[in-house]
């Protein structure tokens, strides 16, 4: 990582300018630079990590001397270390030939404060500093002071130095940590509502039911009112007793030709077609017709059956077998069921409590009451009988919306919200869709 930008040169001049003045060298330089983070900011009121190293003749040659120090930068990020007034690691500072060879020092860092070093690269020290050379030097005899000369022509302006070599480069730096979730940004605006689809053909006309169970027989109707008087019957027949009767309606027609029947005469007489009966001869006499008086006035009369005024159906003998399709009316919850099933006690079933109302629904207990299913079924609802919502924990998809996921098959993990959203998804999976036709046209 680099991080440190070496001020080296630009301070050993000053430092070293100083050296001049006092008598005896001190066994230290100054060196400063900035502390930087990978993004180039100043690592500012920090302490840093900082070893160096003085290589001779080149940057990778041999260590001669090397120190730790424990460096506090300011607000700018700048920290300033004594070279030679560390802590030693190896080698003697004061020892160090500075007249012999090229001299390179090589900074290394840890910006955590601890011991983990990373190599900043390594600058050669360009001015010796001359203090430091000249104290490990055999110093000579004073001379004479000699005269002041004269000043000397402006020299030309020098040449530009050669470039520096490029440092080498960094080691990767750490990933950052991740930055926190952003907030969930607002819900758009509802969008107009879309014209309206044409109408769809009608449908084929479904197949005609089976047929229904036969109702019970009715009570028996009241007495009908007495009937008029009937006309007058034909002329009796004389039979002997060989002929077997078995026709009630008899006529000359019949007895002549269909039952070859023999009267007591030789020849039949001709049947009268027209008149009364008070036209005809030797008629026997009509016995009078009751016009008033009541069924139990009459002599031989049959006897009626007696008709069950209680009791039910399981009582009856000689009753039809059911077949097992016959309607059954049970009571079950909030469901009661009255009466016997009869013209007389017909069933009536009364529901309570056990439905929400059209304009609400009051007396709801929370975490008793809700609006859903009781088995592992999705939970849909539908406007205008087209598809408004569902809650599928099958495939695990939440649809919000007039026609969102309308026409969803296998398709899993999903979540829209809007109108048409997700309309057009079949089998996609992990999808988020908000908003008005959000993701309409993916499958």
């Amino acid at each position: 990582m680099k991080n440190i930008l070496p001020f080296a040169f630009l301070v050993l001049l000053f430092v070293f300018a100083q050296f001049t003045a006092f008598g005896q060298a001190p066994q230290s330089f100054k060196y400063q630079s900035v502390a930087r983070n990978s993004n180039g900011l100043p690592i500012a009121s920090a302490n840093i990590g900082v070893r160096i190293n003085v290589r001779d003749i080149t940057a990778s040659g041999t260590l001669l001397y090397r120190e730790t120090h424990t460096a506090a930068t300011n607000a700018f990020g700048i920290f300033t270390i004594s070279v030679g007034g560390g802590t030693v690691v190896s080698g003697t500072f004061a020892s160090i030939a500075w007249g012999t060879g090229a001299k390179f020092i090589e900074v290394e860092a840890d910006f955590a404060g601890g011991s983990s070093y990373t190599s900043m690269g390594a600058s050669q020290l360009l001015s010796v500093p001359y203090a430091l050379y000249s104290q490990n030097g055999t110093p000579g005899p004073q001379g004479p002071i000699g005269l002041t000369g004269p000043t000397g022509n402006q020299g030309a302006k020098g040449d530009p130095g050669i470039a520096g070599t490029q440092g080498l480069k960094g080691d990767k730096g750490d990933p950052g940590v991740a930055g926190p979730q952003g907030m969930a940004g607002t819900n758009g605006t509802v969008g107009a509502t879309g014209l309206t689809g044409a109408t769809g053909n009608n449908g084929a006309t479904g197949a005609t039911g089976p047929q229904g169970l036969i109702g019970l027989t009715g009570a028996a109707g009241a007495q009908g009112i007495k009937g008029d008087k009937g006309d007058v019957g034909d002329p009796g027949v004389a039979f002997d007793n060989t002929q077997a009767l078995t026709d009630k309606t008899w006529t000359s027609s019949k007895i002549n030709t269909e039952l070859g029947l023999k009267a007591n005469t030789s020849t039949l007489s001709t049947v009268g077609t027209s008149g009364s009966y008070t036209d005809l001869i030797n008629k026997p006499s009509l016995a009078t017709v009751a016009t008033s008086g009541n069924y139990t006035d009459l002599t031989n009369k049959p006897v009626l059956v007696t008709v069950a005024t209680s009791g039910s159906y399981t009582d009856l003998t000689n009753k039809p077998l059911t077949d097992g399709s016959e309607t059954v009316v049970t009571q079950g919850t909030n469901v009661t069921v009255t009466g016997s099933g009869t013209t007389g006690s017909p069933y009536v079933v009364n529901a309570t409590g056990g439905g929400w109302g059209l304009t609400g629904t009051s007396g709801t207990v929370d975490g008793t009451n809700f609006i859903g299913t009781t088995d592992n079924i999705p939970f849909n609802i539908r406007v205008n009988n087209q598809k408004a919502g569902r809650i599928d924990h099958l495939l695990f998809n939440t649809f919000y919306g007039y026609q969102s996921g309308n026409s969803n098959t296998t398709g899993s993990y999903n979540t829209a919200n809007g109108v048409n959203a997700l309309s057009s998804n079949t089998d996609g999976i992990e999808n988020t869709a908000n908003g008005v036709s959000a993701l309409y046209s993916n499958t």
